[in-house]
């Protein structure tokens, strides 16, 4: 059996009969989730992160990304997003995507906005932070059982 949960914010938690997450579904129906090709230069993998992720998702992968942004579900990033409007001070054309393509130099870029890309564009500078809020919640209690004894009526 599955089970949907709806969030506020477009937040979907899909669980198995097992109490178990298997996806955490954002706004647009994607699921958040681990890369499946991010690894580090020893080769370990998002399940690696996952293990101690508040020492690893800070780590690099070959290509130099941090895992809390490749490995959003391993992290609990997943609320990790880029700015769409953020550009760079002084030109209309160079945005999030920009960014991304030579991180080491361009996180440091100030916006049109006064904020550094790092800030703004938060995945593609691989700059997000765990976030709590957006943790599974597993339940706590096995759901009451029916009872067949009628309730009184309280007129």
């Amino acid at each position: 059996m599955v089970i949907n949960i709806s969030l506020l914010a477009g937040i979907t938690l899909i669980w198995s009969s097992c109490s178990q997450p298997l996806a955490v579904v954002q706004g647009g129906g994607v699921p958040c989730s681990n890369s499946a090709t991010w690894e580090t230069k020893n080769g370990k993998t998002c399940d690696w992160v996952a293990w101690k992720p508040d020492e690893r998702c800070k780590k690099k992968g070959k290509d130099t990304s941090k895992a809390n942004s490749s490995c959003q579900e391993a992290c609990n990033t997943c609320s990790c997003v880029n700015k769409s409007e953020w550009r760079k001070k002084n030109s209309n054309k160079k945005g999030c995507d920009w960014v991304q393509k030579n991180r080491k130099k361009r996180c440091k870029k100030l916006g049109a906005d006064e904020t550094k890309a790092k800030k703004s564009c938060r995945l593609a500078c691989g700059t997000c932070r765990q976030d709590p809020t957006n943790a599974p919640i597993a339940p706590t209690s096995a759901p009451i059982a029916p009872t067949s004894a009628p309730i009184a009526p309280t007129s």
